[in-house]
């Protein structure tokens, strides 16, 4: 149920505007990537083909590219200038932030990082203050951490999609330093500028010739809009978009705050209750479609979590050593499902004990009876109040084993 709308918190910006406590479910693509180049491939804008009914993206030119190829599409400027979280007294002078190239989970590491790191180093003792901001998954991987630490640079992790305060992170980020630079083309080069930092390409230029995309399922599946990725990231062609970004040491670079409005369509930004009727949240029928879909999904979930529970259930368990806590509807799915195993618990546990007395052939008890029941093992049958009753179970026997079906 996570779509592009929701990618780095954007959805949500957008809720929090509207005095919302959550994001809908949005039924509109969301585009984040920037482009300095035009658009060739429906792909290109599409979420790499996914057929969305509508798109939101930042350029008039792109929605037309679209909307000639048949399919729905906005210009609304991309979701980064929606966050509004710009703070002018967050920045300190003199201090600059390094975007160096990052890697993917499936695209392996450059390998020259320290290449780079050493341009850097030359540069170093003319600020008060470097940092680098690298990517969650080059962290992850120890791509950049331990060569960091050999340098005595700190170390800020950057935005992940699914962080849902990550385009509000990534402002206050680009707000706090006076100058930010990279060597490789990225978004970063235009949401830092719109945040009024001074930016630059410094050092020996990265393009995407230099990364491995064997393994990137985006690039295998789009083979001839990654070439024509990868023509575009290439220092000529960027040089040529913007000739004003490269500079010979960092504190050269300027402001280019109307530039980057360009970029990220600024002009084409709509008030937040717009936003939400072009995602679709205004549709009383789409969100009582997706709400139920969505339910369907969370069963499915806990019945793998059931299932999970189940299976960590001792082998040479036997019947008499264990029950079940909750006699309702979980309860009695517990004990069908226990039954291909081959399995019958001693007892239920169940509040409503005097109600119920039994259930499919098995006794339900007490459950202040625990303290003196002889089993030694109890499965929770609770979604909801599951940590409530296990804390309960193990106040009156610190000796049981309970199961969970989290």
């Amino acid at each position: 149920m996570f779509g592009e709308a929701d990618y780095y918190g954007a959805s949500l910006n957008i809720a929090r505007q509207l005095g919302l406590p959550r994001a809908p479910f949005s039924k509109s693509g969301w585009r984040h990537g920037w482009m300095h180049y035009p658009a060739k491939f429906v792909s290109q804008l599409t979420v790499w083909g996914k057929q969305e009914s509508q798109y939101l993206l930042t350029q008039k030119e792109d929605a037309d590219f679209l909307k000639s190829h048949n399919i729905q599409a906005k210009a609304v400027g991309m979701p980064f200038i929606y966050a509004d979280a710009i703070d002018e007294s967050l920045r300190k002078p003199n201090t600059l932030l390094v975007m160096p190239p990052h890697t993917l989970p499936y695209i392996p590491a450059i390998g020259n990082e320290e290449d780079y790191l050493l341009e850097i180093e030359r540069i170093r003792h003319d600020f008060d203050s470097v940092v680098f901001c690298i990517h969650h998954s080059c962290f992850e991987r120890g791509i950049w951490p331990d060569l960091l630490k050999k340098y005595g640079y700190p170390m800020i992790i950057g935005a992940s999609a699914h962080q849902s305060n990550a385009l509000v992170r990534l402002q206050k980020l680009f707000s706090s330093f006076e100058y930010v630079t990279s060597n490789i083309l990225g978004s970063h080069i235009p949401y830092a500028a719109f945040c009024k930092a001074k930016v630059s390409f410094f050092g020996t230029f990265c393009d995407l010739t230099q990364l491995n995309y064997d393994k990137d399922p985006q690039a295998q599946a789009n083979p001839e809009l990654w070439d024509y990725i990868i023509e575009n990231s290439k220092e000529a062609p960027v040089k040529k978009a913007m000739p004003f970004m490269f500079c010979e040491h960092p504190k050269e670079a300027g402001l280019h705050t109307a530039w980057a409005e360009h970029e990220l369509g600024f002009a084409n930004k709509k008030p937040a209750h717009e936003i939400a009727e072009l995602l679709g949240w205004n549709n009383a029928v789409y969100q009582l479609n997706q709400a139920d879909q969505y339910r369907r999904i969370l069963k499915g979930k806990a019945m793998e979590n059931l299932l999970s529970s189940l299976i960590t259930l001792p082998d040479d368990i036997k019947d008499d050593q264990f029950a079940i806590y909750g006699a309702g509807k979980i309860g009695a799915m517990i004990l069908r499902m226990l039954s291909n195993f081959g399995l019958k618990p001693a007892c239920f546990f169940d509040k409503n004990y005097a109600s119920l007395q039994e259930l499919n052939g098995v006794n339900v008890c007490d459950p202040q009876s625990i303290s003196t029941s002889s089993v030694s093992h109890i499965l929770v049958a609770s979604f909801v109040h599951q940590k409530e009753i296990s804390d309960n179970i193990l106040q009156m026997r610190d000796d049981i084993k309970v199961w969970s079906v989290d």
